[in-house]
């Protein structure tokens, strides 16, 4: 059986590139592996503990910069 991500690549669905901008730079920033969900007017990011969700919140204008963001950032604790 397939996995999910496999079907959407074969489909031609790809993640929008904001989606893989944060979550590279989390990944090498902090070493963590997060969710990110995009809506119309703002950004979710998944973490999994509140020193994380944190940390970003504090970085947050570095964040936007490098991942061209303009919309809203929400951090959500999921865990």
């Amino acid at each position: 059986m397939d996995n999910i991500s496999s079907l959407l690549n074969a489909k031609g669905l790809n993640q929008p590139e904001e989606i893989k901008l944060l979550k590279n730079y989390v990944l090498k920033k902090y070493n963590e592996k997060v969710g990110v969900l995009i809506r119309d007017k703002d950004i979710v990011i998944l973490v999994n503990s509140s020193a994380l969700a944190n940390s970003l919140r504090l970085n947050q204008t570095d964040l936007k910069d490098k991942c061209k963001i303009t919309k809203k950032i929400l951090f959500r604790v999921a865990g």
